[in-house]
């Protein structure tokens, strides 16, 4: 895939809406030329984060309808592309009962337009037209609905959107069969992710809220839908595209959605949200009696499972995840294209094949501790959230080709078992210390006794010689100081440091009160929720500023 796409002009209608901006992003990092067709964008938030992103200058755009064939078929004709991704759309069901013409004219009339021009444009040789779940006959049944099911849509969104498959379907039979081309539609479910500001669409109306300190209104909190992450259908078009380039015989109508765990209904999906937001968010069951919606709807996804060997990556929890923290991230006004390209490399670390790199971190509960009765996360203690642990300061910070993620061997009774330390070393036989990227050792905030420091010479050195015994010549190994005041101990690291060619990083910057979590502070567990810190160990441990400290530290040296 990650080759495939470099240098492959390919044209996006519909570019400026939600997942065509995403498209853009992904493409422009895959090296495609693009052309992007649009009439405009759907949001002014959503212009604000397409003029926001760094495309490479890989990414035209041209102003235009669909709805416009004399237009359409001259950027065609001009631009030559290989590859077409069909997104324009009037998207919304709500708005289809008061614009049904308009919802109509720009599906169907569009896909039309569409065809015609792809019929006269003989260098594309894939295309895939985006449609929806909705397409089919909605019988309300708890099973999940197949290719083969009957298409008509009930409201005029969802049925322009039946049209546009059977326009697809008569032009693939009429024009293209003796053709080097494939052409397949796509059936996506509900997608969710940051940047969507449409109106009435659940997880925009929950941002909104949250932006606003307002509580979520809910309509139908009981529908049930297959909400999937904009990344999960956006590689699988682009997987469907790649595919049936080389093998036409792949191209088909198919289903895209997520896996049957992650068909929930409204009222769990916000309350997932409403946990992965925290700060007291809450939703209310507002029902307003309007136009018909569907209450029931699933698809069954093996088709395309089978046929392109995919399958969905992220479920409705880190879905809700990563949606939130892009909204956090633009209401905070930080760097959205950044953000971006870090969720689409995590994204695709898992897609493509490429395992995430990792680095190893040997250390205490600053690194991790599991949840208790007065800690309830599972990541380094003090931090306020998994994503402001050092560790995980130092994966998001970390730049490469692919995605990094940090392992932790949690190793405090290495520094408890005093009187023979050297037993507890065989733990660590299950780590194979070649694989990682590097490693950090981050050890000694329990060994506070004088007592201890006339064996730690010894010791540390011995737990040191073992690491760089076990892993390569090369490896970079870094060894934090003390977060906790202890001259003598920061002096042995120190001192042992040249000895096995690891790299000392002193934290006597943040051995301050100031820097740590202290008793009455409020960080949040894994389930979202707010907690008050009333345990003396948690105080004594570093803050968010602290951890900061110690994630910069590292990085620095990795960049020199």
């Amino acid at each position: 895939m990650d080759n495939f796409y470099k240098n492959k002009k390919v044209l996006i209608t519909g570019h400026t809406g939600f997942k065509g901006m995403w498209l853009c992003k992904i493409l422009s990092m895959l090296e495609a030329d693009v052309l992007g067709y649009s009439i405009d964008f759907p949001t002014e938030e959503g212009k604000r984060v397409f003029d926001s992103l760094d495309f490479g200058g890989r990414v035209k755009t041209v102003v235009g309808d669909v709805r416009d064939l004399e237009t359409l078929h001259k950027v065609f004709q001009d631009f030559q592309p290989e590859i077409v991704f069909h997104l324009a759309a009037q998207p919304i069901v709500t708005l289809s009962y008061k614009d049904p013409v308009g919802t109509y004219s720009t599906n169907v009339m569009g896909t039309v337009n569409l065809m015609e021009c792809i019929r006269q444009t003989e260098s594309v040789r894939s295309v895939v037209n985006i449609t929806t779940d909705k397409v089919y006959e909605n019988k309300e049944w708890a099973w999940g609905y197949r290719e083969d099911e009957p298409l008509n849509g009930f409201d005029p969104y969802s049925n322009s959107k039946s049209c546009s498959e059977l326009v697809t379907s008569s032009y693939k039979k009429s024009f293209f069969a003796n053709r080097a081309i494939a052409i397949s539609t796509a059936r996506a479910g509900n997608v969710i992710g940051g940047g969507d500001f449409s109106i009435n669409r659940i997880i925009p109306d929950c941002v909104r809220a949250m932006y606003n300190d307002e509580t979520i209104s809910v309509r139908n909190s009981f529908s049930t839908r297959p909400y999937q992450h904009v990344l999960e259908p956006l590689y699988a078009y682009l997987l469907l595209a790649k595919m049936q380039y080389d093998n036409m015989e792949l191209a088909d109508s198919y289903n895209v959605g997520p896996d049957e765990c992650d068909c929930v209904n409204t009222g769990a999906l916000v309350s997932l949200f409403c946990r992965k937001w925290g700060k007291g968010a809450s939703w209310e069951d507002v029902h307003v009696e309007g136009p018909h919606e569907a209450n029931f709807l699933k698809l069954d996804c093996s088709k395309f499972k089978t046929a392109l060997n995919w399958q969905p990556k992220w479920h409705i929890d880190e879905a809700i995840a990563k949606t939130v923290e892009w909204a956090k991230c633009w209401q905070q006004k930080n760097d959205i294209n950044l953000l971006m390209e870090q969720q689409i490399n995590d994204f695709w670390g898992l897609t493509s094949g490429k395992a995430a790199r990792k680095f190893l971190v040997i250390g205490n509960s600053i690194a991790y501790h599991g949840k208790c009765s007065y800690w309830h996360g599972e990541w380094g203690m003090g931090a306020s959230r998994k994503e402001n642990d050092y560790a995980h300061l130092i994966a998001k910070g970390f730049r490469g080709d692919t995605p990094i993620e940090p392992e932790i061997a949690q190793f405090s009774i290495w520094e408890i078992q005093s009187y023979d330390r050297q037993e507890t070393l065989q733990l660590l036989d299950k780590y194979d210390f070649s694989k990682y990227e590097f490693i950090i050792v981050q050890l000694g905030e329990n060994t506070n006794e004088l007592t201890d420091m006339k064996a730690m010479v010894d010791d540390f050195y011995e737990l040191m010689s073992y690491i760089r015994e076990n892993s390569s010549p090369d490896k970079r190994i870094f060894v934090y100081g003390n977060i906790w005041k202890n001259d003598l101990l920061d002096e042995i690291k120190e001192k042992i440091c040249p000895l096995v060619s690891a790299e000392y990083i002193s934290l006597k910057s943040i051995q301050g009160n100031e820097y740590r979590v202290g008793m009455g502070a409020t960080v949040y567990g894994d389930d979202g929720k707010p907690y008050i810190v009333n345990h003396a160990g948690v105080a004594l441990h570093p803050n968010d500023e602290a951890m900061k400290y110690m994630a910069d530290e590292l990085l620095k040296r990795l960049r020199a």
